[in-house]
This record gives C-alpha cells, structure tokens and sequence, in this order.
C-alpha cells in the first residue's frame, strides 16, 4: 500500500518514479509551490519525498513479525 500511495502522490505532482518532473504532463502544478508539500527540489532538478510514512498499529506490526 505504501508504494501505491507514493505512486498515486508523483502522478498527482507530475513527477516521474526517478523524481523529475514528467514533461508528458501539462499542468499548472509546477507554476506554484504546491508540490512542495510533499517534495524537496534538489539542485539537480530532481525531486525527493520530505517525509516517511510508518504505520505503527500494533496488528500490523504483530501480523509481521511471525510471518
């Protein structure tokens, strides 16, 4: 779930898998400043994710571990 999530948060920002910005897509969205919320611009022109995602619910986790 956490790779479709990523998947689903590049396609809405207009960025590829490798971070750059996918010139297939002609959108507004790098006009302003709205993928920053969720990516950082390198210098390089690519961009990385700002944040993790950990899913701490103990059912999860427990499920898990005696896999």
């Amino acid at each position: 779930m956490g790779n479709a999530a990523w998947e689903l948060y590049l396609l809405e920002h207009g960025l590829t898998a490798d971070g750059h910005v996918n010139p297939d897509i002609a959108t507004d969205i790098h006009r302003n400043d709205s993928y920053e919320t969720i990516f950082t611009e390198l210098g390089n022109g690519k961009f990385v994710p700002r944040s993790i995602f950990v899913d701490l619910d103990p059912s999860v986790c427990n499920g898990r571990v005696g896999s």
